[in-house]
């Protein structure tokens, strides 16, 4: 049996962050619920066996090293940066992470609403031609989502207020 580094929640919040990684994105790849994800982080719940070796093995597949316990890590000063990367977003470091984690899950929630809406067929009328009321209230719902994915980009980069 094969030694599995044990992650307590706050080397699991160091290893994503470390990643520079939301909690949306690491449970997505994984298979595991954000809210579970995020209980884990917060100590509320504890992280099945299962899942400690998914997101153990997640992180190290990303480039993680499980930290030398008898070396104290410290934070490194950011410096004069403003942004970072996250889930391959350019990120305003003033927002605080759980404005960061809400806005990439509804992100991801949007993506994935407009992929099915792409893939939706085009609504049709009684003789086979464009039901245009329901065709443009499809195109509208497109449209809007595409506006608030741009919105939640400029958001994200420190370009418009919350």
């Amino acid at each position: 049996m094969n030694f599995i580094q044990t992650l307590t929640p706050q080397v699991a919040i160091a290893a994503r962050e470390e990643l520079n990684l939301s909690q949306t994105k690491v449970a997505q790849d994984i298979g595991l619920s954000r809210s579970y994800l995020s209980q884990f982080e917060s100590g509320k719940r504890v992280l099945e066996d299962r899942w400690q070796e998914e997101l153990v093995t997640y992180y190290e597949n990303h480039g993680w090293k499980a930290p030398d316990p008898s070396i104290s890590h410290h934070k490194q000063a950011q410096g004069a940066n403003t942004v970072c990367a996250r889930d391959g977003f350019v990120v305003s470091q003033d927002l605080p992470n759980m404005t960061v984690e809400e806005l990439l899950g509804e992100y991801y929630d949007n993506a994935r609403e407009l992929e099915d809406r792409r893939s939706a067929e085009v609504p049709r009328g009684f003789f086979g031609g464009v039901n245009v009321p329901k065709a443009m209230r499809h195109v509208l719902g497109v449209t809007l989502l595409t506006s608030r994915q741009c919105e939640i980009k400029r958001l994200l980069h420190g370009e418009a207020e919350l």
